[in-house]
């Protein structure tokens, strides 16, 4: 048998739990993915109070830090009237002299389309309902190591212009109040100087490319 992959969307708290229930019918058959479908090891030490050092020490983080959990993403990057751009940033308990940026977005549900999910995700991530939502116009998938676990993370990234905002982040779930520190709508010139690391890394050209040339008239694959 080849390797088995386990398929896990996004952490979620109560509010999406139930949507959960049956997503072992998106893969039915499939020898090569496992699907969780209880809420993961980390959320679960998160609900409950745990710590990461205690997670890290149990068997099953130990797995998990083996298998790929691969993130079917949506993400949103948001410009304003002036062309900022609207970014979090996260932080890595392991690795918290790291500053990462990335806009809003996350795991796209069962059932749920990307175009779908970018838009909760915004309107859970920010507060915001009332904007449209245009082209999806890039691609890119990142592997990485994040809270002790591998992940494979697939994002398809859509435009949308809007109004500057206040930002509402009444919305995050406990990881993402625990992950995300900050947030802030980015000049072009603080896109192109900052030493932070963006995501994707060329944030700051790509966007620039944008303004320039337009959006694509496909989605364009981005590096990390």
């Amino acid at each position: 048998m080849g390797k088995r992959f386990l398929l896990h969307v996004r952490p979620f708290g109560t509010r999406r739990a139930e949507r959960f229930r049956n997503l072992n019918s998106i893969i039915d058959g499939s020898p090569e993915v496992r699907v969780c479908t209880q809420i993961s090891p980390l959320n679960m030490a998160f609900q409950s109070g745990g710590r990461l050092q205690e997670m890290a020490a149990t068997s099953t983080i130990r797995q998990m830090e083996h298998d790929p959990v691969i993130r079917p993403t949506s993400r949103v990057l948001l410009l304003d009237e002036i062309d900022r751009v609207l970014l979090f940033r996260g932080e890595d308990p392991l690795t918290p002299t790291i500053r990462y940026w990335f806009p809003a977005g996350g795991g796209i549900e069962p059932g749920e389309s990307p175009a779908d999910a970018a838009r909760r995700e915004v309107w859970e991530e920010t507060g915001l309902v009332d904007f449209e939502l245009g082209p999806h116009i890039w691609n890119r998938r990142h592997v990485f190591t994040f809270y002790g676990a591998n992940q494979d993370v697939r994002e398809l990234w859509f435009f949308a212009r809007v109004h500057s905002f206040e930002i509402d982040t009444s919305r995050f779930t406990q990881m993402e109040r625990d992950v995300v520190k900050e947030h802030k709508w980015w000049t072009q010139s603080e896109l192109a100087s900052t030493n932070d690391v963006l995501t994707p890394r060329a944030l700051a050209s790509l966007v620039q490319d944008l303004l320039v040339n337009g959006l694509p008239k496909s989605p364009v694959d981005v590096d990390i």
